[in-house]
């Protein structure tokens, strides 16, 4: 089952953990860290007071406009280049430097320390009120004051209600709080006020498709295209809308259409890889990597050597246990095991290597489980600890345990992206096999149907993966 290694994404890809809105490159992601201020909150001006920027230099000023314009459409390395050119221009545009850090917290965290500094001690006095809140949320936000950054959007737009880069960081607030219905009202607003800001309407759609409406999240990628025809990002989210219910086809031909408008998209390059790997097309997945431009920004959505996630994957799938332990020992895919926790454990478990079966889910749960002062562990930090406590009850013959271990995971799981869908499919076909081997066959059909009614293709071919 293909939930191990974090996949590439677009908008609704930029989070931590499968079931959050955001899969950012991890997921990237990841799930992606989650709580950042929204890909979009720096695309177009809104309305504020006047002037929005304090920059006094020209030529800065029009770099960081065209990063605006790269970053609307998700475009992130030129995005990064245009306001890292804004901040040589103008070492002291404070906006610039905002939205520099937001490209360089995850694979250049040095640099985005030291941009963190220069935020946190820079002379305010010149500038604008608009860049004085976005300086106040991102203080808040990095010291992780959750109740702060709140205050300090909802403050900001009491005075300045319709000012678009403050009420997306509010949309994104309700998002990230579960507030499903508040958050689509605030990004329909801000769509009233800015109808060109159309990474509004793709998260619409990553809204319905979380939800599992999937025929409304149609129609409101299908949107964004129309109102973003030359964009790649708009046949991405359509091609993983079609990868998260099963239609290979049509999303292979949207995320080529994607990739034709742009063939260094990296989230494209990444959902088609993985296209062939859930069709169990080897060889088309290895094809898709040979052809891959090779550049730094794709090569940093991945944790591990992504031909070695291929090769893991075609063995899993064969029930090939000794050859993953094979391939993991091999100087090229070194640290796959420890990034495909559940491929590993199953391998295992099914080898006779208790003890290495024993170090991974140590290393799970010490990485997911509740840390110091928290008193609930949030669902996308369950999922694997709790599979790997389902295999194991399986293993050592009590299925009806890992049932109820299981059995409340699939309500609470959404359908932000593929990752998350595929947790979702994971958790319902662990339960399926631990329904059937406790004997309930009228449960466990039950949840087998309810897999297909999303995704019947990936539903048969995991159902029948080698247990392990």
């Amino acid at each position: 089952m293909t939930i191990d290694e974090p996949q590439e994404g677009t908008r609704g890809d930029q989070a931590e953990l499968a079931n959050t809105p955001h899969s950012g490159w991890r997921i990237a992601l990841a799930l992606a860290a989650l709580a950042v201020c929204a890909a979009g909150a720096w695309v177009v001006l809104g309305r504020a007071p006047e002037p929005s920027w304090s920059s006094s230099s020209p030529e800065a000023q029009e770099a960081f406009e065209l990063g605006l314009q790269a970053r609307m459409k998700l475009y992130a390395m030129e995005a990064q280049e245009h306001f890292q050119r804004a901040v040589e221009l103008d070492p002291d545009f404070i906006a610039a430097k905002l939205a520099l850090w937001m490209y360089l917290r995850h694979h250049q965290p040095e640099r985005a320390g030291e941009l963190h500094q220069q935020i946190a001690a820079a002379d305010l006095s010149q500038a604008t009120e608009r860049e004085r809140a976005l300086v106040e949320h991102h203080l808040a936000m990095h010291d992780d004051r959750p109740d702060e950054t709140r205050k300090v959007v909802s403050e900001y737009l009491e005075r300045f209600p319709n000012d678009t880069f403050l009420l997306e960081i509010q949309c994104d607030q309700l998002w990230l709080q579960g507030q499903w219905q508040r958050a689509e009202e605030c990004f329909r607003h801000l769509i009233a006020e800015d109808p060109n800001w159309v990474v509004a309407q793709n998260l619409l759609g990553y809204l319905a498709m979380a939800q599992g409406r999937f025929a409304e999240a149609e129609e409101q990628f299908a949107l964004y295209r129309y109102l973003a025809p030359d964009q790649a990002n708009p046949h991405d989210s359509l091609g993983e809308l079609m990868m998260v219910t099963g239609r290979w086809q049509e999303a292979e031909e949207h995320l080529e259409k994607a990739l034709a408008a742009k063939a260094d998209f990296c989230p494209s390059w990444g959902h088609l890889k993985e296209v062939h790997v859930l069709a169990g097309d080897w060889e088309g997945a290895r094809q898709v990597l040979a052809r891959q431009p090779q550049r730094d920004t794709c090569s940093q959505m991945h944790t591990i050597d992504p031909v070695c996630y291929v090769d893991a994957e075609a063995l899993r799938s064969e029930g090939n246990w000794e050859g993953l332990w094979t391939l993991a020992a091999g100087e090229r895919c070194q640290g796959v095991e420890e990034r495909m926790p559940i491929a590993y454990f199953r391998a295992s478990l099914a080898t006779g290597r208790e003890d290495r079966a024993d170090e991974i889910e140590q290393r799970v749960h010490e990485r997911y489980g509740p840390k110091d002062g928290e008193a609930e562990v949030r669902v996308s930090h369950r999922v694997l600890p709790t599979l790997l406590d389902a295999i194991r009850l399986r293993h050592d013959g009590e299925p009806g345990k890992a049932a109820e271990l299981l059995a409340p995971l699939p309500e609470e799981l959404l359908f932000w992206n593929v990752p998350a869908a595929n947790q979702r499919l994971a958790v319902e076909i662990e339960l399926w096999q631990a329904l059937e081997e406790a004997g309930d066959r009228r449960a466990a059909q039950t949840v087998l149907e309810r897999a297909r009614a999303v995704n019947p293709a990936l539903t048969n071919r995991w159902k029948e993966y080698p247990a392990g």
